[in-house]
């Protein structure tokens, strides 16, 4: 092996060698040896672990790129002091402090070929409608989370996407807790001047164009309000309004009659304004 001598003890005979220079990750994408400091509290930016490099250098780990497959909660299958090869990104910046953005990855490391559900979408460009992701809970609040697709690209779900069940605004953070890892949500909205991205949880078939005025849908109360009740329909994305003059026959029956989250057996369409 030919070694750099990074610091010499006099006194007790010790050598410290490093296997690469001072320089790694200033050129070429680059390999090297890290030695896990800390594992980080997760948040926007997705940073899961501090390393400890060559010369005194220090890298850090995206959630994303931890391990190849999509594994639950990845930072708990790490160990602190333990020493691991890394692959260090030439196309990142530095973080401030210095920090270089680094992988665990053995597709990277090793050259493994991956398959192709471990593949990590790097260019909101690469993302199609309809299209299946995973990722990590970076962020959860009561609107919804926010997912790392990649080290690059984040998506928001949205509180209404999270489930076709009706969700209370202030337990979502107790059901999608940050490092919670998302499987297979679906791509429903693309702003790429905007850079944003939604994804859906919720099981979609119906959509709008399959819908004609008479059909009989079902679904559950989103919201009421004084003109009306707006409905969730059930295996779609759409939100129907029932007007209050439409909601029954019967004087016994009113707005005052449903909730959130009340059952909707079976509601005509009268009209469909696209």
């Amino acid at each position: 092996l030919q070694t750099r001598i990074v610091r010499v003890n006099c006194s007790r005979k010790i050598l410290d060698l490093a296997l690469h220079d001072s320089n790694v990750g200033m050129g070429d994408n680059s390999k090297t040896l890290a030695t896990l400091m800390d594992l980080e509290e997760l948040g926007a930016c997705g940073t899961a672990a501090t390393f400890q490099l060559p010369g005194k250098r220090r890298g850090i780990v995206h959630i994303t790129e931890m391990f190849d497959s999509w594994q639950p909660f990845p930072q708990s299958a790490i160990r602190k002091g333990k020493v691991y090869e890394a692959y260090v990104f030439c196309d990142a910046k530095e973080t401030p402090g210095g920090k270089m953005q680094m992988s665990l990855r053995s597709s990277l490391v090793h050259g493994k070929k991956e398959s192709p559900e471990e593949k990590r979408v790097l260019a909101i460009a690469d993302l199609q409608l309809g299209m299946r992701v995973s990722g990590y809970v970076v962020n959860s609040g009561p609107k919804g989370v926010l997912v790392a697709l990649s080290r690059t690209l984040d998506a928001r779900i949205r509180l209404s996407m999270l489930s076709d069940e009706i969700i209370d605004k202030d337990a979502v953070s107790q059901l999608y807790p940050v490092g919670k890892l998302i499987r297979d949500a679906t791509v429903v909205e693309i702003r790429a001047d905007e850079g944003q991205i939604e994804i859906s949880l919720r099981q979609v078939s119906l959509t709008f164009g399959q819908l004609s005025v008479g059909d009989v849908v079902s679904g559950r109360v989103k919201r009421v309000t004084d003109f009306g009740i707006f409905a969730q329909l059930d295996n779609s994305l759409l939100t129907g309004l029932i007007h209050k003059s439409e909601v029954s026959d019967t004087a016994s029956v009113s707005l005052d009659s449903y909730k959130l989250g009340d059952r909707l057996s079976s509601a005509k369409v009268l009209r469909l304004d696209n």
